[in-house]
């Protein structure tokens, strides 16, 4: 298998770490960059037609946190994506962790929900 083509985010830094995690949709591919942006993170949506990949949307933390890790995890199913941040504060305590979840409508991806552990406490890394 041969290498289609290299992506890169169009404000990449050196220790964005891009591409730690990666999940494949039917016509896009979603690639984490968990330590961007002072380690809050950012997942970049990247759309394919015909031969390319182009960069479709950078998402952001609604909330975002130092060292919290958005997109340290991504997994896709349809037109959804869940982005982990381990690291992501809520009224547990610090690190207790999250789930973001994202639907497409028609060309933009938007947050639908956050999802947190019932159980969740400081330092979980849910």
């Amino acid at each position: 298998m041969s290498q289609l083509q290299r992506l890169i985010a169009n404000d990449a830094d050196p220790g964005d770490r891009l591409g730690d995690s990666v999940a494949i949709g039917s016509n896009f591919v979603v690639l984490g960059a968990p330590t961007d942006n002072n380690g809050s993170g950012y997942v970049y949506v990247y759309n394919y037609k015909g031969t390319t990949f182009t960069q479709a949307q950078k998402l952001t933390p609604p909330d975002p946190v130092q060292n919290g890790y958005f997109g340290w995890h991504v997994a896709v199913s349809g037109n959804r994506i869940a982005l982990g941040a381990p690291r992501a504060n809520n009224n547990a305590g610090v690190a207790t962790g999250a789930v973001y979840l994202f639907e497409r409508s028609g060309t933009n991806w938007q947050q639908v929900a956050k999802v947190l552990a019932t159980d969740g406490a400081q330092e979980d890394w849910f």
